[in-house]
């Protein structure tokens, strides 16, 4: 069995949180510090998601197709159109446009 490469430290390197309102020291003392925290800071909301436009989408895939998903992500990112791309979703892009093009009738 290894040993951790946590060490133990001394109880006057951190406070207990008891409840939402009670910070405690861990020492020998019996010292009790109350705090309250703003009940409005606790609402947690999920971001907006963003919605992208067509040309966005197909100006974003050209270039991805081009670089590469890495290096054109990092790229877009730099501009501030771009700037809360993911790459999850320019992979998305990507496949979801090879789809559509590979599913086309062919024009004689």
């Amino acid at each position: 069995m290894t040993a951790s490469v946590f060490t133990p430290c001394k109880k006057e390197f951190y406070q207990i949180l008891d409840g939402y309102n009670t910070l405690r020291s861990p020492s020998l003392s019996s010292e009790t510090v109350n705090t309250t925290f703003p009940s409005g800071d606790t609402k947690n909301s999920s971001p907006k998601r963003k919605r992208w436009d067509k040309t966005s989408r197909e100006k974003a895939v050209k270039i991805g197709k081009e670089m590469g998903l890495s290096k054109a992500t990092r790229f877009l990112q730099k501009t501030s159109e771009y700037k809360d791309l993911c790459a999850s979703t320019l992979y998305y892009w990507i496949k979801s446009s090879e789809h559509k093009t590979s599913n086309l009738p062919s024009r004689l």
